[in-house]
């Protein structure tokens, strides 16, 4: 199946009625290939499915050149089926795919060739992992390889939050690093050996990531080994330029920690000066230049009376995605593990709230 071409044009595919549906995957919708599937995200975590590579081949023509039945038709001949395999085909990954796919009633002028479906016909290496793999994919039990990795780079942090379980490095009044941290040679490596095995997500932590000396590099290596990354950072040192340069290298979504709508409380919380405008103007320099930006907030003693204040606040920065948390108790007494039940309603304990295009929910 390697050789076949695909050089018929839409109009070539016409022995079943041209219906008037033209589906087109997101712009923010990506189809990924690895050794024994593909998966199909979209800017979020939770947002990802394994597919088989036929079903990839399907979404890679959903581009806007043809109509549903035309891709069907299309489909059928790539894999030399029956044309009624391949509209039973576009309808089942149509309704599957849903969330991931715009709708049309006409083609686009200029199609998105976002993908070459040839990219995907391919033999997967063990069909029984890929087959358990669908059975159970969030559970990640069924994966032969580790679906995501967590790599600390560096215990040093600029903001020294209340309820952190860790004491920050590098603050002044803080210990002094003892423990040699990877350097970035070492850190790239790490992502050529995740890369051979098929991992899919690398969780970038700390510390502060963005302290990291080569943060950008470890971001854009995890990028061009197809992975994905995932970064949370307090912002206050990122720079705009460097979003511009993470957007346009294909960075999904970025995180930033955010606990308070107020100067004055986040200074309080973070136990720093003079931080707080900068980790707003990175947050909405983020949106601004196309990144899906979440914020996290830790629920504390500190802030829990004016979470609705910060929704608020949050909406009108246009964050697309928001998640307010619990933490539970651990040994540092820190405010975060003080809150009881004359605290907070149960519904603060784990609050996610998706904010969808700058409307509050």
């Amino acid at each position: 199946m390697a050789s076949v071409t695909i050089e018929r044009t839409a109009s070539t595919f016409q022995t079943c009625p041209v219906n008037s549906i033209y589906p087109i995957l997101k712009p923010k919708s990506e189809l990924r290939k690895y050794k024994n599937f593909c998966i199909v995200d979209s800017p979020s975590k939770q947002s990802w499915l394994p597919i088989h590579p036929s079903e990839a081949v399907m979404l890679a023509l959903f581009d806007g050149r043809f109509s549903q039945n035309q891709i069907g038709e299309v489909w059928a001949y790539i894999y030399n089926k029956p044309v009624e395999d391949g509209l039973e085909m576009t309808d089942a990954c149509v309704k599957k795919f849903s969330k991931y796919l715009d709708f049309r009633s006409e083609p686009f002028e200029f199609p998105l060739h976002r993908y070459n479906p040839k990219d995907f016909i391919y033999k997967i290496n063990d069909e029984s992992v890929y087959q358990r793999i669908v059975a159970d994919p969030l559970s990640g039990e069924c994966f032969p390889i580790p679906i995501q990795i967590s790599i600390s780079v560096t215990q040093h942090c600029n903001f020294r939050c209340e309820y952190c379980y860790t004491t920050p490095i590098g603050v002044d009044g803080s210990p002094k690093e003892t423990t040699k941290f990877l350097d970035l040679p070492k850190v790239l490596s790490l992502l050529e050996e995740a890369a051979e095995f098929g991992t899919i997500f690398v969780l970038i932590t700390g510390g502060e990531p963005a302290l990291f000396k080569g943060w950008m590099d470890v971001i854009l290596k995890i990028l061009e080994l197809n992975m994905i990354p995932v970064l949370t950072t307090n912002g206050s040192v990122i720079t705009r330029q460097q979003l511009e340069t993470l957007a346009a290298a294909g960075l999904p979504e970025i995180t930033f920690s955010l606990d308070a709508p107020s100067p004055d409380l986040h200074h309080k919380i973070t136990q720093t000066h003079n931080t707080f405008d900068r980790v707003i103007t990175a947050i909405q320099n983020s949106v601004d230049v196309g990144l899906h930006t979440l914020v996290k907030c830790v629920l504390t003693t500190s802030n829990y009376e004016v979470i609705p204040e910060f929704i608020d606040f949050i909406v009108g920065i246009g964050v697309h995605e928001l998640a307010i948390t619990y933490m539970e108790p651990g040994d540092r007494n820190s405010c975060a593990t003080k809150l009881s039940a004359s605290h907070i309603c149960d519904e603060y304990k784990c609050l996610g709230l998706c904010l969808g295009d700058n409307a509050k929910l």
